[in-house]
Parts: structure tokens; sequence; C-alpha cells
């Protein structure tokens, strides 16, 4: 990144009761955002997805398609 250039800040909160819709398009989004500003981007934020263990970034429960999902999106950015 040079001087002048613009960072982009993102903050993202996803309701405990997200629905898969709302998930899904959460997930476009990021990729979207990721895909599109890499190196302007920074994203922060609280997913709410309890069943992730962000040590060993695995998912479980009844959740877990969507918790790799997530997983998978959020790695893709790294």
């Amino acid at each position: 990144m040079a001087v002048g250039d613009n960072i982009i800040f993102y903050t993202f909160y996803r309701s405990p009761n997200s629905n898969s819709d709302n998930d899904s398009e959460l997930l476009r989004l990021i990729s979207y955002l990721n895909e599109n500003y890499k190196e302007q981007l920074i994203a922060v934020g609280d997913f709410n997805f309890s069943n992730i263990d962000w040590q060993s970034w695995t998912g479980s429960g009844n959740e877990k398609n969507i918790d790799e999902k997530v997983i998978d999106v959020l790695q893709k950015m790294f």
C-alpha cells in the first residue's frame, strides 16, 4: 500500500439468532470485500459463532456446515 491509499475499515455484527439467508449474505459480502479490496481492508466484528473453536479453526455442533463456511471465508482473507 502506498502513501495516500485509502484503508477500508469494516465492522461486522452477526446476531446469534441470525438465519441461514442472513449468514449466506454476510459470507457473500465478506468474500466480495476480500476479493475486491484485500490490500486495503481491515475487518473486525462479532460473528457470534459459538461453536467455532477459534484456536484450532474448527466447527462443531448443529451448525457445523455454516461454521465450516465461515472458517473457509475467513481463512482466505489471511
